[in-house]
C-alpha cells in the first residue's frame, strides 16, 4: 500500500465537520486544525479498529442513505418545472456549515422551507438530479442530490461550476422555487466533524507506521458517555523511527492547483497542527465517495507532549 496514496474502507458511511480555520497564502490552501482538534501525548494505549463505524458521522451530517457512492457524475439540463411560489434558500458546506467554503464538486446543504415534498436520500449511481420531485440548479446545471427534505436538501456542486457568485434555485415536485445566491471557490477547504455539528473533533483516522513498516488503523478519538460526545484521546506518536499519519475527511480541495495533473494536489495545500505547517503526502479526492476528499499528513514529533494542540 502506498503511503502517500492509501485510503479507508467507507462502509458508506457520510460525514460531518469540524470547525477549523482555513486561509490562503499565495497559492497555497492551508488547513489549520484548531485547539481540542487533537490530542498528543508520549505514551497512550490504543485501540485498534475492526471497522469505520466511527465514520458514521458523515451519515449523520448528509441525512442521506448507506449507500457507497463512488465517481463518474453526468449532468444533464434541469427539466422545465412550473413556477408556483418563489422562497429564500441559504446554502452551505455539509461539513462546517460555513458559506465560504464551496467549490466545484464539493458536498453542500441548501437550507429553506418547502423545498421537497417528501424525506428521500438517493439509493442510485450515478447520483439523481431528481430526487422526489426536487431538482436543484446552479448556474442553470442540475446537482446530483443525496437527500431531500421539506427544510433541507444536500447536493454536490456541479463540476463545471464557474467560481464566483452563482445562483441556487430548487424546485419542488409541488411547483414550489426556492432561489438564493452561493459564493463559488476554485478551493473551499471545509473539515467534517466527528459529532456531525462542523465543531470540535474532526472526522478523522490515524495509520500508524512501525520502524518495521507493519501499519496499523487507530481512532484519535473515543465517545465520552458523560457528555454524549466524540472527544479527543491521546495519540501515541511511539518510539524514534514510527510515523503516524492523519487522515482527514474533507470537501472542497480536489479543484487546487495540480501542477504535475497527478491527482494529489498536495503542492498547494498545507495543513497546520499546533502551529507547525505540514506538507502532506496526498491531497486530493477519496475515491469512493462522490464530493468527499482526503488529506493524509505525518503528525510532527516535535508536538509530543503537547497535550491538546
Amino acid at each position: 500500500m502506498s503511503l502517500h496514496r492509501f485510503f479507508l474502507p467507507l462502509s458508506g458511511s457520510f460525514f460531518s465537520s469540524p470547525r477549523k480555520t482555513l486561509y490562503r497564502t499565495n497559492a497555497l490552501i492551508v488547513v489549520a486544525v484548531i485547539a481540542a482538534s487533537l490530542g498528543v501525548a508520549g505514551i497512550v494505549q490504543t485501540t485498534r479498529l475492526s471497522h469505520w463505524s466511527d465514520l458514521s458521522s458523515i451519515r449523520k451530517s448528509l441525512s442521506a442513505s448507506a449507500k457507497r457512492f463512488a465517481p463518474g457524475l453526468s449532468f444533464a439540463k434541469a427539466p422545465a418545472l412550473k413556477p408556483q411560489a418563489s422562497n429564500p434558500v441559504a446554502t452551505v458546506s455539509a461539513a462546517s456549515y460555513e458559506t465560504a467554503a464551496i467549490a466545484p464538486e464539493s458536498i453542500v446543504a441548501a437550507f429553506g422551507v418547502n423545498l421537497a415534498t417528501q424525506t428521500l436520500g438517493a439509493t442510485t449511481l450515478p447520483l439523481p438530479t431528481t430526487l422526489g420531485g426536487t431538482v436543484v440548479e446552479i448556474n442553470g446545471q442540475v446537482a446530483p442530490l443525496f437527500f431531500v427534505s421539506s427544510g433541507q436538501v444536500n447536493f454536490v456542486i456541479p463540476s463545471g461550476t464557474v467560481v464566483g457568485s452563482a445562483t441556487v434555485v430548487v424546485h419542488a415536485g409541488n411547483g414550489t422555487t426556492s432561489n438564493g445566491t452561493v459564493q463559488v471557490s476554485q478551493a473551499g477547504p471545509a473539515v467534517f466533524s466527528a459529532n456531525s455539528d462542523g465543531q470540535g473533533v474532526p472526522a478523522a483516522s490515524l495509520l500508524r507506521v512501525k520502524a518495521n513498516n507493519e501499519q496499523i488503523f487507530e481512532s484519535p478519538s473515543q465517545f465520552n458517555a458523560a457528555t454524549g460526545r466524540i472527544v479527543t484521546r491521546p495519540i501515541d506518536l511511539g518510539p524514534d523511527g514510527e510515523r503516524v499519519f492523519l487522515v482527514l475527511f474533507l470537501s472542497g480541495i480536489r479543484k487546487t492547483s495540480d501542477p504535475n495533473g497527478d491527482g494529489n494536489v498536495n503542492e498547494n495545500v498545507r495543513i497546520v497542527i499546533g502551529g507547525v505547517n505540514v506538507i502532506p503526502d496526498y491531497a486530493g479526492a477519496q475515491p469512493n465517495f462522490i464530493g468527499l476528499d482526503q488529506i493524509n499528513a505525518v503528525i510532527p514529533r516535535s508536538l509530543i507532549g503537547r497535550g491538546k494542540v
